[in-house]
């Protein structure tokens, strides 16, 4: 039987105390199955285990084979490894699963947020707006590096982005009629000396789109089970979405 457990270790006859530690130390990193994805790792560690015990902890042959049988013993190694991996594959994936939920619950929190924000902006553009007054009084050129690419154009405090010399301020008398959202107070139209202007860009026409969207995204979420893969990605997609709407809104919309 000493001869079988060397072979397994691939060792000779003269093998010393410290080789067969070195081998096994060799081998059981080569097969253990957490590195070795081959099918007969798992027996191939479960019989490097089975060798070493054998010849580092040497017994009567007759004694050794009626105490623990070597089909039996193997059996019941290889079930235990088995019973191990199984139990942390387990492990694993109640971990993944409580991972994954705590991250929905913070997702649930942003796209909640975000929703509310949508729906601000969709309540936003459907009521009545208010109507202002004023003049032009100062028109700011816009540059892309060095291209002169539009006009921010000022009625007092509000601003209406326009395509390039639209508007002029050689006529301060003149005096422009804006209809301003309620709640942002953000430029919806202007009618100005007979003619009505609307923004280059608005988060509420151009890009209005998103709005709708965001919404239907949401409520899509919310509707899938919270151990889904699928909530983590639509929240990711909202959050991206409400990214380009916070930029329209704070750089490049009106108001």
């Amino acid at each position: 039987m000493r001869e079988k457990y060397l072979k397994i270790l691939e060792l000779d006859a003269n093998a010393s105390y410290q080789d067969i530690k070195k081998a096994y130390r060799r081998l059981s990193k080569k097969y253990h199955p957490d590195l070795n994805k081959a099918t007969d790792s798992e027996d191939r560690f479960i019989q490097l285990n089975e060798a070493y015990d054998y010849l580092i902890n040497p017994r009567p042959e007759a004694a050794y084979q009626t105490e623990y049988p070597r089909e039996s013993e193997f059996e019941l190694k290889k079930r235990k490894v088995r019973e191990f991996y199984k139990k942390r594959q387990e492990q694993e994936r109640i971990q993944r699963k409580e991972a994954i939920l705590k991250l929905t619950k913070i997702f649930n929190l942003l796209v909640g947020l975000i929703l509310a924000f949508n729906v601000l902006l969709a309540i936003d553009f459907l009521l009545p707006s208010k109507e202002i007054s004023s003049a032009i009084t100062r028109i700011e050129k816009v540059f892309n590096r060095r291209y002169y690419i539009y006009d921010d154009v000022y009625f007092g405090e509000y601003k209406l982005r326009l395509p390039i010399r639209q508007l002029s301020i050689e006529q301060p008398s003149i005096i422009g009629n804006l209809k301003i959202t309620p709640i942002f107070s953000k430029v919806k139209i202007v009618e100005y000396n007979g003619l009505l202007y609307e923004p280059l860009y608005s988060i509420y026409k151009t890009f209005g789109v998103l709005i709708p969207i965001s919404l239907l995204l949401g409520l899509l979420m919310f509707a899938i089970a919270p151990e889904k893969d699928a909530r983590p990605f639509l929240a990711c997609v909202i959050m991206m979405i409400l990214f380009i709407q916070l930029l329209i809104f704070f750089r490049v919309s009106e108001g």
